[in-house]
């Protein structure tokens, strides 16, 4: 028996596939959700490893992966948080941005980011050691394509793409995803519905062009950055007086277009409906435990203190609180004032002396540096969330039927909280209207606190999450086994679409000439009708011409 248990193992070590998730250190959030994709195909028996280089300093703090083996590389500059922090002050700007300002803006975090992404391969002994695992399969995110061109180096034949939140414009410009603007949000700091109205629509098909754009210039450098590496077999590049190099490493465009499967980490029932193509697979959910752990001192005293329930303030990892405007904390609070059935649980940074003043002085707010979130959102005197809208934070508060107040900042958030009003289970609220006054928070409190049908559309949504067919970690681990043991490739399931130039794939070439031609001969049929009237009219001139003589 032993003996038959002991070659069980043995066979399915064998069977196992050496595993890269590249994961850096950009987002807590991210590097979460990176870490269960890991986990989860490392419970399946395969080897894998979480890389996590640390391009920005995020603490030690975050565990990531608890079955996964995680190589974190640390060593690199961090101005990734100042970027950051630019980025959350400029969403607060109540004009209108130029678009050259905004580009200029947006831009810096990508450069920051492409900057440490050559500080990771200069390290050389870390690409050594990752090229000394020979790795069957590469997963990695979309956000920022290094990793992706750093599979190409290492050599790992199949590629799989992460979309870590609803497919994103640039996703969809690369693989050709048919996305109908007229219905289907763009990523935009103003997000609209799937019912928008005419400037909507314009302003949409503007802003799904400059994330395209936006990402395409993010996605050059990176391309450019290994050229100039790797740009010759066997060594690197040498950039001519132009500083141009040779191009025989691929667009990086290319490599993450071959992917035989993409993995959208979002759950299609908490997403806006939209044409998808057939290798386009959802993980929503994966990793999130669907029962709660009971909570801990001094939460669970926290929220028995409520007489009506417990109100949760929460803008995750990125945005932090200290970063916030003085006067935006100080109505936040302001309106949790005039809730004192309510206990308010307020998750803040260390370094926010404001929050803290503002607290003592607001005897139904509890503020804290770090709050058990799953759980917390799982305790029945809950009753609604307030949150930056990012994707992981609604999932977890739809998974716990929780309804939510959102104010955006940046990426999918925007979208995110019009998800939830669009299913009748959230409202979003223009932070920068929080500058002016704390009104606009109390009706939306006052709205979802007094209304049932935001708690009954959130139980939907729950229901709808928790029980559909077929699990996350399931589509996960049998799609990737599927793929590697058909030789890492699923042409069958790749269109043609992807190779074609926007011209090719609408037929444009083909339209604008017909159309041409069109044009120019109802051009030459209203030349000759105008003189045929105007012979036929001189004619008659002449006619009552000579009659009059």
């Amino acid at each position: 028996m032993r003996l038959v248990l002991f070659l069980a193992v043995i066979a399915a070590a064998c069977d196992g596939y050496r595993i890269l998730v590249f994961s850096p250190t950009i987002s807590r959030s991210h590097m979460i959700s990176n870490g269960r994709i890991a986990d989860e195909l490392a419970k399946a028996g395969h080897e894998v490893i979480l890389f996590e280089p640390e391009f920005r300093n995020v603490g030690k703090s975050v565990k990531s992966a608890k079955h996964a083996t995680v190589y974190r590389v640390g060593g690199f500059t961090d101005e990734v948080n100042d970027r950051l922090q630019l980025l959350t002050a400029s969403t607060f700007k109540k004009d209108w941005i130029p678009v050259w300002t905004r580009y200029q803006t947006f831009k810096k975090f990508p450069e920051a980011v492409t900057r440490r992404c050559e500080e990771m391969l200069l390290k050389a002994d870390v690409i050594e050691k990752l090229r000394s695992y020979k790795f069957d399969l590469y997963f990695g995110e979309q956000l920022n394509l290094c990793g992706s061109a750093l599979s190409h180096v290492l050599g790992i034949k199949t590629h799989f793409w992460i979309s870590s939140c609803p497919i994103m414009d640039h996703m969809s410009h690369i693989l050709k995803i048919p996305t109908p603007l007229s219905y289907v949000p763009a990523m935009s700091p103003e997000s609209m519905s799937d019912k928008p109205t005419y400037i909507e629509r314009v302003t949409n098909i503007f802003d799904s062009w400059f994330n395209t754009y936006l990402f395409d210039f993010a996605n050059r450098m990176t391309t450019d950055l290994y050229r100039k590496h790797f740009g010759l077999v066997g060594g690197p590049c040498k950039c001519n007086l132009f500083l141009t190099c040779r191009e025989d490493f691929p667009d990086v465009d290319d490599i993450v277009r071959e992917s035989p499967i993409i993995f959208v980490t979002s759950d299609e029932y908490l997403d806006f409906p939209r044409p998808i193509l057939n290798n386009v697979v959802y993980i929503g959910g994966l990793g999130i435990e669907k029962k709660a752990a009971p909570l801990s001192e001094p939460f669970k005293s926290e929220v028995k203190k409520g007489k009506k329930g417990v109100i949760y303030f929460s803008f995750g990892t990125n945005v932090k609180s200290n970063f916030l405007p003085e006067q935006f904390v100080r109505n936040l609070f302001a309106a949790f004032a005039k809730f004192p059935d309510y206990r308010v649980i307020f998750k803040h940074e260390s370094d926010d002396e404001i929050a803290v003043k503002l607290a003592k002085n607001t005897s139904n707010v509890f503020i804290t540096k770090w709050a058990p979130q799953t759980d917390l959102l799982s305790v029945p005197e809950m009753k609604v969330f307030i949150t930056h809208g990012g994707y992981n934070s609604l999932l977890e508060t739809a998974i716990r039927a929780v309804p939510v107040i959102t104010m955006s900042f940046f990426g999918d958030q925007s979208r995110n909280g019009r998800l939830a009003e669009r299913n009748g289970w959230g409202i979003p609220v223009d932070k920068r209207k929080l500058l002016e006054g704390p009104e606009v928070l109390i009706t939306a409190l006052e709205k979802v606190l007094n209304d049932p049908t935001y708690k009954e559309q959130a139980l939907r949504s729950q229901k709808l999450v928790t029980t559909k067919p077929y699990a996350a970690a399931d589509r996960l681990v049998k799609y990737t086994e599927f793929v590697a043991a058909n030789g890492g490739r699923l042409p069958e399931l790749q269109i043609e679409g992807r190779h074609l130039s926007y011209a090719q794939l609408y037929n444009l070439d083909i339209i604008v000439p017909v159309l041409c031609i069109f044009v120019f001969f109802c051009f030459l049929l209203v030349k000759l009708v105008c003189r045929a009237l105007f012979s036929v009219v001189s004619m008659i001139v002449r006619v009552k011409k000579n009659k009059t003589e």
